[in-house]
């Protein structure tokens, strides 16, 4: 059976705008973050979905929340959509990440070769493990029998599952607020499309 998952970065919140690493710190939607998410279900809100699984994260959460205004459907959560836990780095912005831990390091953070998989901040989530987890939940669930799964997720977690599909060398993707792909999953063969959607 194929499995169809839309998948989605949560709205803006305050530390987007200050480019801040968020990681696991729990950080709400600011104002625009709420109106993007509700652009974001307005169009999404034709989708058959059958099934909606969130961050436990509060920003994914309610961006999830907003999707699902219009399917009401019981909203599970899965550890597997979590942003990465950058470490020491959490709450640093990306020029005070820059300064304290090197070019190097930063672009092994940016990077998405299979040798940048080993990276992490000090303290910190590496790249691998994270999309283990990752993978792991997306072949968990196209072993149900939903067909049509919206998961609402991070930019990190989220670009390490698109360029894991994606030819080795493809340049680092940008994932805006609210910008949603699709990934087709049938037999372990993947069809990702998109980005279909973004502000």
């Amino acid at each position: 059976m194929k499995t169809t998952f839309y998948i989605f970065r949560h709205g803006q919140t305050d530390w987007n705008i200050n480019k801040r690493l968020q990681g696991k710190t729990d950080i709400p939607l600011n104002e625009l973050g709420l109106e993007q998410a509700s652009k974001l279900a307005d169009h999404m809100k034709s989708l058959p979905l059958d099934m909606i699984v969130s961050s436990p994260l509060i920003r994914a959460q309610k961006t999830a929340e907003l999707v699902n205004q219009y399917h009401k459907l019981e909203i599970e959560y899965d550890m597997g959509l979590r942003e990465l836990d950058f470490g020491e780095a959490e709450g640093l912005t990306v020029i005070d990440a820059q300064e304290k831990y090197g070019a190097d390091l930063w672009n092994n953070f940016i990077n998405h070769d299979e040798e940048s998989n080993k990276f992490c901040f000090p303290g910190g989530e590496p790249k691998g493990l994270a999309l283990e987890r990752g993978l792991s939940m997306l072949k968990r669930l196209s072993e149900n029998q939903h067909e049509h799964i919206a998961l609402s997720s991070h930019g990190g977690i989220l670009r390490l599952l698109i360029h894991s599909f994606l030819p080795e060398g493809t340049e680092p993707i940008q994932i805006s607020n609210c910008i949603l792909y699709k990934i087709e999953y049938e037999d372990q063969k993947v069809n990702i499309s998109g980005p279909i959607w973004s502000l």
